[in-house]
């Protein structure tokens, strides 16, 4: 379940609701917004729906030939509860994310800071103890320090389900 939220400028609203209503979406929010740095009126469309849903409605948008990244902003957020008259099957879907979600964590989890490095010789190190002294354990423990734990576990998890 995502909120997609769409800001453009003004008389662009109704361009991204009727997207919204084909990609199956009864129902959006539309409303005037100040944006302080251009000091322009804006508006912004909110739909809160299942992920799927959501994907299709971000993957238009961005594809739109009326998009301008410049003056336009396009954010996604992850829901906890989603109370709708739609079943739950069809809202609940998993294994599913909008691209902008995968990009924010690729983004996130890809840049190289102390943090980074301290993880990275941390995991090195226990790594090589546990397979030195055949500890499965300490594998596993170094397993968790690896920076790129979560891109294998992306990558192993995608050849998986195909």
């Amino acid at each position: 379940m995502h909120e997609i939220r769409v800001t453009v400028p003004r008389g662009q609203a109704a361009q991204v609701a009727e997207i919204a209503h084909e990609v199956g979406i009864p129902e959006v929010a539309v409303y005037s917004v100040f944006a302080d740095g251009p000091n322009e009126t804006k508006e912004t469309v909110s739909a809160q729906t299942s992920t799927p849903k959501a994907k299709l409605l971000a993957d238009r948008v961005l594809s739109a030939p009326w998009y301008d990244a410049r003056n336009s902003t396009l954010s996604s957020r992850q829901l906890r509860a989603l109370v709708t008259a739609d079943d739950p099957h069809e809202i609940t879907q998993p294994m599913l994310e909008p691209p902008i979600n995968v990009f924010e964590d690729l983004w996130q989890l890809n840049h190289l800071t102390v943090s980074y490095m301290v993880r990275a010789i941390s995991g090195a190190l226990l790594l090589a103890y546990g397979m030195l002294e055949n500890d499965p354990i300490t594998i596993v423990v170094a397993a968790l320090f690896l920076p790129f734990l979560s891109q294998a576990l992306a990558v192993g998890f995608g050849a998986w389900s195909r």
